[in-house]
């Protein structure tokens, strides 16, 4: 289960209990609704903090694939391509979250080390990472 869905099931689970909580405090004792509003006011607060943040922690960087200057071993499978791109980043300390091959970028017609192919490889990074993958080519 992707963690997204999990999150999706706690904010389900959250709005329920909030929901038995409201609706049982109009048939409680005056001391269990003041523990009850203790409970939801909690409850409430706990949400704000974990929901109120939608800030995302990771980011998505592009590299402009080379004919050969590449810090990596270049291939033509797109598969292997991304293997070598992880194995070389996670040498380097920096986790890829996930890694996609795009084909869109413009290549250049040269043959030297430097010309680019057209390929173009996307990595998401955690921000913490970004600074270190900048410093390996990606922008």
């Amino acid at each position: 289960m992707r963690i997204i869905d999990k999150v999706q099931d706690y904010k389900n689970q959250l709005i329920l209990v909030l929901y038995n909580l409201i609706f049982s405090f109009m048939v409680t004792s005056m001391a269990q609704r003041l523990l009850m509003f203790r409970t939801i006011l909690i409850l409430l607060v706990v949400s704000a903090v974990f929901f109120g943040c939608n800030k995302t922690n990771v980011k998505w960087l592009h590299y402009d694939e080379t004919n050969c200057s590449d810090r990596w071993d270049s291939n033509i499978n797109n598969e292997r391509l991304k293997d070598n791109v992880v194995a070389y980043l996670e040498g380097k300390g920096i986790k890829v979250l996930e890694i996609e091959i795009f084909s869109d970028g413009t290549s250049d017609s040269c043959a030297d080390c430097s010309c680019k192919t057209g390929r173009r490889i996307k990595c998401k990074v955690k921000k913490r990472d970004v600074n270190d993958i900048k410093s390996q080519g990606f922008y």
